[in-house]
């Protein structure tokens, strides 16, 4: 649309709009209007250009400040923050109170051995000791073809003798008898034939010791030996003894040895 006809549409409008003003004017007045055929309504004018700002108004007055209103309620908490920037190192602060001591350590390895030290100079003699001469005591004794199979419940006869120092053993009663207090050693061979054998270790008159052999086919000699350390005490005696006489198989002839002997170890 050209702007000559919307100028005219709008001029169409703007009459239009006075007329309808006019009849409702003379309508509150009392007079008698005659109504003509209502024109159609026009179309909308174009929009006008923006006004001028109006002047500033007078500033109002004062009031009194209200009181403050009342606590709201404590929002929720907020996401964990990024983490920050590493601050500056801060100045040393003064040196705090000294600390209990701790716990002892670990003991560490052994260090390298040293070098040798110097020679000592030699130091003075000592005196002269008590020096006891040691009395030597030993024996060691057989037996005879003829004493086989030993009486049971006396000591075994021992009678052929090979050492006897000091005459501490006494082949006639098979008795070893102390001639001093200390400590002996003991150890004894039998050669066994035709059954088992059991017998013991006696001192002065207690079993101390006690051993158990038997005939091991298809030899017919067999043997068991023994030792043992006794305390002993000057005229303790000492012995070996058949226990059982169904278990007395101890033999002797020139083919088989059955020794008993004995020393003294150290004296009291």
């Amino acid at each position: 649309m050209t702007k000559a006809g919307l100028e005219k549409k709008s001029s169409f409008a703007f009459c239009t709009g006075n007329m309808i003003g006019l009849i409702i004017l003379l309508v509150k007045e009392g007079r008698k209007v005659r109504l003509g055929i209502v024109a159609r309504r026009g179309f909308w004018g174009l929009k006008g250009d923006k006004g001028e700002n109006g002047e500033l108004g007078s500033k109002g007055d004062l009031e009194l400040k209200g009181n403050p209103g009342e606590k709201g309620e404590r929002g929720l908490v907020g996401r964990k923050g990024a983490k920050g920037l590493a601050g500056s190192s801060g100045s040393q602060g003064p040196p705090g109170i000294k600390g209990n001591p701790g716990r002892q350590g670990k003991m560490g390895s052994s260090g390298n051995q040293g070098m040798p030290g110097l020679r000592g100079q030699k130091g003075e003699k000592g005196q002269k000791g008590n020096c006891k001469a040691v009395e030597l005591i030993a024996f060691s004794a057989g037996l005879q073809k003829r004493i086989s199979f030993p009486l049971l419940g006396s000591p075994v006869k021992f009678d052929k003798v090979f050492l006897n120092e000091n005459d501490g053993f006494h082949a006639e009663s098979g008795r070893f008898i102390a001639t001093t207090g200390g400590t002996y050693y003991f150890s004894y061979h039998f050669s066994i034939s035709g059954k088992s054998l059991k017998a013991a270790l006696f001192h002065n008159g207690q079993e101390i010791q006690q051993m158990f052999g038997v005939r091991q086919p298809p030899s017919n000699i067999s043997r068991v030996s023994g030792s043992m350390l006794v305390q002993l005490s000057e005229d303790d005696e000492i012995w070996l003894q058949i226990l059982n006489a169904s278990q007395n198989g101890l033999v002797a002839d020139e083919s088989t040895d059955s020794v008993f002997s004995g020393f003294l170890l150290y004296p009291d």
